[in-house]
């Protein structure tokens, strides 16, 4: 019923442009519903809730709406909540900037789902180092516990370090590109027993470099593409979406997104709603 709401919410923001233009407001609440899945099992897909606080006002007057978080260069605190038919996550985030434009972050997250449980926290410091860019080191570490009843138990301890680097390109006859990198080096170690007396260990070392390139054609429109090169498989991405304003504050958002050199056929589906004051 609720995705059903949300798509004819959509329909009226495409039928009512034509008689009514919002207002691009400065707003610091930023609050998002959105229901993602892919286009073979659309109906097992996962609900996404997330609510976002700038301490100082954030306009998004000239820029695309979907940076215009990130071009504030603004502080904020986060938090969300996910849940699909076997997993429950939950995060809270947040990121200090200082006048010299130097930033920290940190963030909690932790997965529940039916076999296993998954606490995750990162640490970044970074510099913005002109209106639209910022580079950035990383820290995270993962510890996922396994379980399935008595048979089987496993431990999973991820850590990782990297540095990345983004920025915003205004362009004169579209809105810009958006453009980023990521670098990082993983440290694994797991562990399993079994009910019937065996144990397994494994360590390894991964490292991972994640490009990624969005033309902005207006302040609503985008499309991309993203490349992971990795030790195992190097998977790319191709994506579009569509941020559209319905009211002063209301708006929806969808995004389709695949990968490109992946035997799977199906597409990777998002639609939502956006309220911004």
């Amino acid at each position: 019923m609720l995705v059903n709401r949300l798509n004819l919410a959509l329909i009226l923001a495409l039928t009512s442009t034509t008689t009514f233009a919002a207002t691009d407001n400065t707003y610091q609440h930023d609050v998002s519903l959105v229901y993602a899945s892919s286009t073979d099992e659309f109906s097992d897909g996962s609900w996404d809730a997330d609510y976002r606080y700038y301490f100082t006002p954030v306009s998004q007057n000239t820029v695309p709406y979907a940076l215009s978080g990130f071009l504030a260069q603004s502080s904020n605190i986060s938090v969300g909540y996910n849940v699909s038919e076997h997993s429950d996550f939950y995060r809270i985030n947040g990121e200090y900037v200082f006048d010299s434009k130097w930033f920290i972050g940190l963030s909690y997250g932790m997965i529940d789902s039916d076999y296993q449980e998954t606490n995750n926290y990162s640490a970044k410091l970074g510099y913005y180092f002109n209106a639209n860019s910022a580079v950035y080191l990383k820290y995270s570490t993962d510890n996922t516990d396994l379980a399935y009843e008595t048979y089987y138990k496993g431990e999973i301890n991820v850590d990782t370090v990297g540095l990345g680097i983004r920025s915003f390109i205004p362009l004169e006859s579209t809105a810009g590109v958006d453009l980023y990198a990521d670098l990082g080096y993983s440290h694994r170690e797991s562990s399993s027993t079994f009910d019937f007396g065996s144990d397994y260990h494994y360590t390894s070392n991964d490292t991972s470099l994640n490009l990624g390139a969005r033309w902005f054609i207006n302040k609503s429109w985008a499309v991309g593409a993203s490349h992971t090169i990795q030790d195992e498989d190097d998977p790319s991405t191709i994506y579009t979406s569509y941020y559209w304003r319905i009211t002063d504050f209301i708006s929806a958002q969808t995004s389709i997104s695949k990968f490109i050199d992946s035997d799977a056929d199906d597409v990777l589906l998002a639609i939502g709603i956006n309220g911004r004051f």
